[in-house]
């Protein structure tokens, strides 16, 4: 603060129903020191602050939502619409991708008769992978989803030791995938 020239400040904790949603901090330049007028007004400005940060919250939930529900919507519309199987994947693959903000995103399906999974469709993947990616079951995240039926995740998929890896898939992941 004193690099800045800043010499006295106080900080108004932004309070939301006993909820802390931010700091209102004033700074002045010469020293000063706080009337209990000014701190009536800052905790008045306080209020407001926090009240247009909760509904500015509030606000893109709801857009977020309605976004969900409108992808949801139109996957239904194309689950209903179409027979097309590629269509439908296509629609929850770009639905999935678009909402969750993602570079990729695709579906696996298992090789009949096999242990391995291939993707079936995907966006965002380059041919090279998608064509040359064999995952076993167990492997990676999606491997490792289908063999728990459960959600799995990983920060960083080449350098997380709890997700297994063949030689082949980390070739191509580090290749891009």
């Amino acid at each position: 603060m004193r690099a800045q020239g800043f010499v006295s400040t106080v900080a108004v904790p932004l309070l939301l129903r006993e909820r802390l949603v931010g700091v209102l901090n004033v700074f002045t330049r010469t020293r000063h020191t706080f009337a209990p007028g000014d701190l009536d007004l800052l905790l008045s400005f306080g209020s407001h602050a926090a009240i247009a940060i909760d509904n500015a919250q509030l606000f893109g939930e709801a857009q977020q939502n309605a976004a969900h529900y409108r992808a949801l919507f139109e996957v239904s519309v194309a689950l209903t619409s179409s027979l097309e199987l590629d269509e439908i994947l296509d629609s929850i693959v770009e639905r999935c991708q678009m909402l969750t903000g993602a570079r990729a995103a695709g579906i696996f399906r298992p090789e009949p008769d096999s242990d391995f999974l291939t993707y079936v469709r995907a966006s965002g993947l380059a041919s090279e992978f998608l064509h040359g990616l064999r995952v076993r079951l167990g492997e990676g995240t999606a491997g490792r989803a289908m063999q728990e039926r459960a959600p799995v995740w990983t920060a960083d998929i080449l350098s997380d030791p709890s997700m297994d890896l063949s030689p082949e898939t980390r070739v191509l992941v580090e290749r891009g995938g």
